[in-house]
């Protein structure tokens, strides 16, 4: 293990605890660096791209690792979710109440949080969806776990269940901006009243790629009204910093 990862230094506040990556751990998919050959997710096929082929087509090419940096051999692929898990995990098990019955994991790929959330949350029913097959079928299948694939307006204007919890983990970016709204506003109206919001990724006023799109933080408090969004923690990714922000939804005044 330790020939795989980098040496880590750990800087924590009572407001904003961080991690800082002196080299590489793991990147997000689409950054802007990596150098594999990959399909663009918001420009490749114009307006309307169709996101479950082209993460089909990756997922078929490089199985669960499709959702790290390509940079990374497949033996490297435990060590980066578990390197992940201990970054955020701890971050989360912060702002829970304890009384979560119901878990989203918005975007969950081959699963790689979706049983680690069940395990901290063992009273919860932890529901993993996905647009991509491939990577549903890869996920593990624990007890208090189900996985759903589909696309997201399908998935969440159907699908009648309403959750105490959505992860949103380094997802959101690799969706363009037109098609953003309408899953804010999904994932919005599946949020129980006093449900939180675990949101990791990059935010900034401009930059990214055309792979992933970096985002400031009001954007994503417009994408989701009524929840006071806050920064809670950060890493460092090279040159690249993830934030991860939480905030729970109001309950409407009575």
């Amino acid at each position: 293990m330790r020939d795989l990862l980098p040496e880590a230094v750990c800087r924590c506040s009572h407001v904003l605890p961080q991690v800082c990556i002196r080299v590489s751990l793991f990147r997000s998919p689409f950054h802007a660096a990596e150098q594999q050959p990959m399909p663009d997710p918001i420009h490749s096929t114009g307006a309307n791209p169709d996101l479950a082929k082209i993460w089909s087509e990756r997922a078929r090419a490089y199985g669960a690792r499709s959702v790290l940096s390509l940079r990374h051999p497949e033996a490297e692929f435990d060590a980066v979710t578990e390197f992940q898990k201990k970054v955020l995990l701890p971050l989360l098990a912060g702002q829970l109440h304890g009384n979560e019955k119901s878990v989203l994991d918005f975007g969950c790929g081959p699963g790689r949080f979706t049983g680690a959330l069940s395990e901290l949350m063992p009273g919860a029913m932890v529901t993993g969806f996905d647009i991509c097959r491939e990577l549903v079928d890869l996920a593990p299948r624990v007890p208090r776990v189900r996985f759903f694939c589909s696309d997201s307006e399908t998935f969440l204007q159907q699908n009648h269940d309403t959750f105490d919890l959505i992860w949103i983990c380094l997802v959101l970016g690799g969706i363009p901006d037109e098609a953003l709204a309408p899953i804010g506003q999904n994932l919005y109206q599946k949020l129980n009243d006093g449900g939180l919001v675990f949101l990791i990724e990059h935010l900034a006023d401009a930059g990214g790629s055309a792979l992933w799109k970096h985002r400031p933080l009001n954007r994503y408090c417009e994408l989701f009204p009524g929840i006071a969004l806050k920064k809670i923690g950060t890493y460092l990714d090279i040159d690249s910093e993830v934030s991860v922000v939480a905030g729970r939804k109001h309950a409407p005044a009575v």
